[in-house]
């Protein structure tokens, strides 16, 4: 892993990629630190020997002000806000292999909206519980494929058009219920990724059928999943910075200051 010698990579997701995250830092034998504000806040992992620095900045949906019915356990919600006053002061951490932005981002957002409509469908509609298998109307689609183009706009805002983006398909609650609603917004979350020319991590595809190994209703226990989990991150930064590798052979190693389109080298190793 010398070529991960440091690179920065940037998450900005919910607590499912900041737990996997803590499982990884552990492995590193560098135990994450969490911010000044709490881990719903921002968390990160720095590892001397390789110089390499990944942060967590947690997002609680795509909501743009705070119902009075909302969780306590996040205080401040719409991303601006959270922006503003937990994002931006670690900014300095960020700073990759071409001195100005992440070597990579990983964008997800979609447990935490669908907690939000399946709560406030239950509030206007009086009704005593959660339903996740309500499938979304147009509305509140629209609604959410323009909060994801706004957070993706201020990244780029941030960092530059050319820092490479994935978008991580969410995983599933672990639920007698259909989740409906958060098939709903994954497909709406792929079009706006495709549309915005990121690649997709279908991380949350592909452990259906493995809710056996959750810890708990939503996330993903320290095993066989998280070493998956981890391995695609690495396989993301490396192509991310123009690694190329083609039925097991490496064709190009990453470079040391340039960045590429993630998705656009996919498909360069899909036509060798």
């Amino acid at each position: 892993l010398s070529w991960v010698k440091n690179r920065r990579m940037l998450m900005v997701s919910d607590s499912v990629d900041r737990f996997q995250l803590a499982f990884l830092c552990d492995r590193l034998d560098q135990p994450p630190v969490v911010g000044p504000k709490g881990r719903h806040s921002t968390q990160w992992c720095h590892v001397p020997y390789l110089n390499f620095t990944i942060v967590h900045w947690h997002i609680s949906s795509f909501v743009t002000n705070r119902p009075s019915w909302w969780w306590d356990i996040v205080r401040i919600v719409p991303v601006e806000e959270r922006w503003t006053k937990f994002f931006l002061p670690t900014v300095d951490k960020l700073v990759g292999m071409n001195g100005r932005s992440p070597d990579l981002i990983i964008l997800q957002s979609g447990l935490w909206d669908q907690r939000m409509y399946a709560a406030a469908y239950m509030k206007d509609n009086e009704q005593k519980e959660l339903d996740y298998s309500r499938p979304l109307n147009w509305p509140e689609l629209r609604f959410y494929m323009q909060r994801e183009r706004t957070l993706i706009a201020l990244l780029r805002e941030q960092f530059g058009n050319d820092v490479p983006m994935v978008y991580r398909i969410s995983t599933l609650q672990k639920t007698k219920q259909r989740n409906s609603n958060l098939y709903d917004i994954n497909r709406a979350a792929r079009f706006v990724a495709h549309e915005t020319g990121m690649e997709i991590m279908d991380f949350g595809n592909m452990v259906q059928g493995h809710e056996h190994l959750y810890f708990d209703f939503v996330h993903i226990g320290r095993g066989p999943l998280s070493t998956v989990w981890a391995n695609m991150l690495l396989g993301y930064l490396f192509r991310g910075q123009g690694g190329i590798e083609v039925k097991g052979r490496i064709l190009q190693m990453p470079t040391e200051d340039k960045q590429y389109n993630v998705s656009k080298n996919w498909n360069f190793c899909h036509e060798k």
